[in-house]
């Protein structure tokens, strides 16, 4: 470790750009620094009610002015990487992978603050934000092609186009009573004739065709049932018909979607309320974590997967936010992973980054742990994920070849 070339960055290097959140900031409030950005100027501009400050006075204005921090390496030892791979093969380096903010601002009392907390990127919270307020594009719908409108949030733009539905089976004959299409196409009018301007829009709901049925499973859903007992309620024991588990969760998918359509519709009606009302809006929120146990990620390891919920609600007026869940059944990890790190030429991208210096030649380092594009996963769990999906696939592939493999004859023997 000692042999080993290390990095040292200066806050002008690393500080990411500033957004509306001032997520770098100090957070003390008595702090003089609270809701300051860094400021990277040295310029002291002196009192007009004393013009000629001292050497000294300017040098303490300079060290406790606020915007001061000072950067600082990671907590532990376990913030320390080595970077030994690629461009670093023959040249190991070394360096903090997470990089604190030391605040060097005076306090109400005139001591200094020494405040510390960790550099956040805005914009992994930014889409993190995005993504659960839209659940994963659940709330957002099909949009146009060409030029991105959403249908639910002009309908008027777009006129019907058809739909999609088998007129004739296997053999050819014409098929008399089709039912409801599953899914219908439109085209947005200001994009007609250009790519994309014509999109499909998939109903779920369509097959769903007694109400009642969508009833029973909501009531039992609300007296602590399980998927096995919806699918013995919902099943005909006299006829020996049984729904699928995949109708269920089709039903359940669109329950969720009805729900969020309309707790969107109350807040908008509730925010035109509350701003032609003109008074002030006072939130008191409560907040509680818990941890949820889930199924076996492979049959291999047997190891359970452990979600982290936050769940908030409002006090005063006792609305219940939506549970936040640190897990995504639908990401895959070697997927994110190849589009992340890999350009199309399956080479290695966005690994490191350069860093300018004010005098001399720029730097080219590792990129450090909110600067990497997926900064907005808990990492350690992000990259044993993707080795536990390699391993899992070597084993099976593994057991699915033969045994044995024939011998081949080599040439020139009969």
């Amino acid at each position: 470790m000692a042999g080993l070339a290390k990095f040292n960055f200066s806050i002008e290097q690393l500080y990411p750009a500033a957004g509306p959140l001032r997520l770098n900031t100090c957070a003390n409030p008595d702090c003089g620094n609270f809701g300051h950005l860094p400021d990277f100027s040295r310029k002291v501009l002196p009192d007009k009610r004393n013009t000629c400050p001292t050497r000294k006075a300017i040098r303490a204005l300079q060290e406790r002015r606020p915007g001061r921090y000072r950067l600082a390496g990671g907590s532990n030892d376990g913030d320390t990487r080595v970077a030994k791979v690629f461009e670093f093969a023959a040249d190991p380096h070394e360096w903090k992978d997470q990089r604190k903010l030391q605040c060097r601002a005076k306090l109400r009392s005139g001591s200094i603050c020494k405040n510390g907390f960790s550099i956040l990127s805005e914009e992994h919270l930014t889409a993190e934000v995005d993504r659960l307020r839209n659940q994963n594009g659940v709330l957002d719908g099909p949009a146009c092609g060409c030029c991105g409108q959403r249908f639910l949030a002009a309908p008027e733009e777009f006129c019907m186009n058809g739909a999609h539905q088998r007129t004739k089976t296997r053999s050819g004959a014409t098929i008399s009573n089709r039912g409801i299409p599953k899914s219908v196409r439109v085209i947005h009018k200001r994009c007609k004739g250009k790519k994309g301007a014509r999109i499909t829009i998939s109903l779920p709901h369509a097959r769903q065709k007694d109400t009642k049925d969508n009833l029973r499973i909501l009531h039992a859903l609300l007296n602590s049932a399980g998927i096995l007992d919806v699918q013995r309620m919902m099943g005909s024991a006299a006829r020996g018909q049984a729904i699928g588990i995949s109708r269920i969760y089709d039903r359940l998918a669109r329950y969720e979607q009805v729900f969020l359509a309309y707790e969107r519709e109350m807040l908008r009606r509730w925010k035109a309320k509350v701003e032609a009302s003109g008074k002030p809006v006072v939130h008191r929120l409560s907040h509680d974590d818990m941890v949820l146990t889930v199924n076996w990620e492979t049959a291999t390891d047997r190891r359970n997967t452990k979600l982290n919920c936050a769940v908030s609600a409002d006090a005063i007026s006792g609305y219940v936010y939506r549970i936040d869940v640190d897990f995504d059944p639908r990401a895959r990890p070697l997927d994110i992973f190849n589009e992340t790190y890999l350009d199309a030429n399956g080479m290695p991208a966005n690994l490191r980054g350069k860093y300018g210096k004010p005098r001399g030649k720029a730097v080219t380092a590792p990129l450090l742990g909110w600067q990497r594009p997926t900064g907005r996963f808990h990492e350690s769990q992000f990259f044993a994920a993707c080795q536990n999906e390699l391993i899992a696939f070597h084993e099976t592939a593994m057991r699915k070849l033969p045994k044995r493999v024939p011998k081949i004859a080599k040439p020139g023997r009969s």
